[in-house]
């Protein structure tokens, strides 16, 4: 079979729209992942921390805004925690969970007492 033989199917709009779900909705997703780090390999740990922080690099901002957090530096501050922890030779999965936990919550309204921990 050669590749001009291959066709891809169009996503279907209802496809679509799971992948389009909004920030809001991927900040369960990504609470899920979070809470997988503690069984997972060091280089799955690795994998999981990169999308956090890709995530939160994308989204945090909009999401700090919508949620009327007017203190964009401490979304900044709590993403460059994340990024340097999971940047780390031999990050600390324990500590970087919890911070993305608070930031996380901090984002999404949830309880964010902890965040300056």
């Amino acid at each position: 079979m050669t590749p001009q033989n291959l066709t891809v199917s169009p996503t279907s709009p209802s496809l679509a729209r799971v992948f389009e779900a909004s920030p809001f909705r991927q900040l369960s997703t990504i609470r899920e992942m979070l809470g997988t780090l503690d069984t997972l390999t060091m280089a799955g740990q690795r994998h999981i921390m990169a999308k956090v922080v890709s995530f939160i690099r994308a989204n945090g901002s909009q999401l700090a805004q919508l949620m009327g957090c007017s203190d964009d530096g401490l979304v900044g501050d709590l993403l460059g925690r994340l990024a340097l922890e999971s940047e780390r030779l031999a990050p600390d999965a324990r500590r970087f969970g919890q911070q993305a936990h608070n930031l996380v919550d901090l984002l999404g309204g949830g309880s964010s007492s902890q965040v300056a921990a």
